[in-house]
């Protein structure tokens, strides 16, 4: 969301994604209909999706591997 809001560029989050070392999907979109859809409110934010496309939970702010492996065992 840095772009809407001023906190950065598309470049900036790609090198930052770069030295980070991220190897997930992370993505942006110039649309910012898509933030609202996806009820995005602020970096990160975390989508976890059921297996038919539909949003399984929305979560703001820093995940670790515990947070991750709890919400995939839910999805199961």
């Amino acid at each position: 969301i840095g772009p809407y809001v001023g906190l950065g560029t598309n470049d900036g989050a790609v090198l930052l994604l770069a030295e980070k070392g991220i190897t997930f999907p992370a993505g942006n979109t110039p649309d910012i209909q898509v933030l609202r859809e996806y009820n995005v409110l602020g970096t990160p934010t975390t989508v976890f999706f059921h297996s038919d496309g539909s949003i399984s939970e929305v979560y703001t702010g820093l995940l670790g591997y515990e947070g991750f492996e709890r919400f995939i065992t839910e999805l199961n």
